[in-house]
């Protein structure tokens, strides 16, 4: 954060080691969410066990890795999984923001809609602590 009060951009923003390690764990947690063999408990892998999640904005957030397994696992019925395309991130210490494309992918079925979000992470010990999307107006 130095560099940034010092008025370098985030954009110039030099990554750590565990600012890159932090961004991967990220990527990684938004990559199995289209894995075909994705499940609640694969996700949690990448979760805090005390994690506070929200997955839609205006929703209760999802407290502790076993509610956070059955409300992933409520994403994955009937075969659906999700791809996501993520378009920009931002790091900066343990916060990972990323802009995203999210699209619903049924099985024997072209991809549903596009939605786009920012997704904001706080990550502690290489697991993500918090997490929040937001849905983008009019995407």
């Amino acid at each position: 954060l130095t560099s940034l009060a010092q008025g370098a951009s985030a954009k110039e923003h030099k990554l750590s080691a565990n600012e890159k390690a932090n961004e991967k764990v990220v990527a990684e947690f938004m990559e199995m969410w289209s894995a075909p063999d994705a499940t609640g408990e694969k996700l949690a892998a990448f979760i805090s066990d005390t994690c506070v999640l929200r997955m839609v904005e205006n929703k209760p957030p999802v407290v502790g890795r076993a509610d956070a397994i059955s409300a992933f696992d409520a994403y994955f019925k009937d075969g659906q999984r999700f791809g996501i395309d993520i378009l920009d991130t931002l790091v900066i210490g343990p916060l990972v923001a990323n802009s995203r494309s999210d699209y619903v992918i049924v099985p024997g079925k072209e991809p549903t809609g596009r939605f786009a979000f920012a997704g904001v992470f706080i990550l502690r010990d290489g697991k993500i602590q918090e997490w929040a999307d937001y849905l983008v107006p009019k995407s």
